[in-house]
């Protein structure tokens, strides 16, 4: 036998009258089943001062909200009852909206979402930074990147390759060399696992090893050249200047220590590489002192590649 039943979102209210509940059309206060409602332009509609928890359910904001002990506060998530008897968020907890505070850095988690603090994810039950982000306090997450003061290698792990420097600052590892302030590559010789990591086209990895691909051949620590383009010699001086270039065992013109080719023929300094004026060091933010390129005034070196700002 077929029988009348309310819609969704009505409720009976006796055999002849279905109520609405909040979002529903209404006509007059008294039409609308949720407490704590009114009908406002025409739908039931949370009043003054409360905000919607369900379909059937308004609660008095947080910032409204009265009491005498924690479970007056119940229903606003992490919220405690304060000594002036309003519901507040607790400690290390901040305002998600009107209903609902959410954990600061460090405090117990179970989503990603419920971690409010720009940057941050849940890890292990906790809010955390996320990879690549340092706290700088319980509400700030920042990029964290090399040159950051440091006590030991564990305060760098965000960035793959990196460790402590003798300077107390996170620096790329002596296999490794700064393409950005949060990347180190490997040199030509250091480890890898696939050959994205040697990040060229000329390189591949090779037995866990960045090495040049077939044809090519290394002309500084970290470029690879098609060995027919690269100029043979007899002795240092056939590659130009003797501080920057010399000539290698296969009698090839190859870059010294510490400096990277500039085009086909000259070989400029990077960080610690021999100068004798400003404008031969290649890094930004370097400059020739006492014969060799360093970092400016106010910037340190986190690989011969890169200054960063201390």
């Amino acid at each position: 036998m077929d029988k009348c039943v309310c819609k969704k979102n009505y409720i009976r209210l006796n055999e002849k009258t279905c109520l609405p509940f909040l979002g529903e059309y209404c006509s007059t206060n008294g039409s609308c089943a949720t407490e704590n409602s009114n009908c406002i332009d025409n739908r039931c509609q949370c009043k003054s001062q409360f905000i919607p928890l369900s379909s059937n359910k308004c609660i008095t904001a947080i910032r409204e909200k009265f009491c005498h002990t924690n479970n007056d506060c119940s229903e606003i998530k992490n919220a405690e009852c304060t000594e002036e008897k309003k519901c507040s968020c607790k400690l290390n907890h901040a305002i998600m909206n009107e209903m609902a505070c959410e954990p600061l850095l460090g405090e117990l988690c179970t989503t990603n979402r419920d971690c409010i603090t720009a940057n941050s994810v849940c890890n292990i039950n906790k809010c955390q930074c996320n990879r690549y982000y340092v706290a700088k306090s319980k509400n700030q997450c920042e990029p964290f990147t090399l040159g950051k003061p440091c006590e030991n290698n564990m305060e760098c792990f965000q960035i793959p390759n990196a460790v402590c420097s003798l300077k107390k600052i996170c620096d790329c590892d002596k296999n490794h060399y700064a393409m950005d302030d949060q990347t180190c590559l490997p040199i030509l010789g250091g480890f890898c696992s696939q050959d994205d990591h040697c990040r060229y086209n000329t390189m591949n990895c090779v037995n866990n090893m960045c090495q040049c691909k077939s044809n090519f051949i290394a002309i500084s620590g970290t470029q690879c050249k098609e060995k027919n383009l690269v100029p043979s010699c007899n002795e240092d001086f056939d590659c130009g200047d003797p501080w920057h270039g010399q000539c290698s065992e296969d009698e090839k013109c190859v870059c010294r220590e510490n400096n990277i080719a500039s085009n086909d023929w000259t070989c400029s300094p990077l960080i610690g590489g021999l100068c004798w004026t400003n404008r031969q060091c290649q890094v930004e933010n370097s400059t020739c002192i006492d014969f060799h390129c360093e970092c400016k005034s106010n910037f340190v070196s986190v690989s011969n590649h890169l200054c960063v700002e201390e």
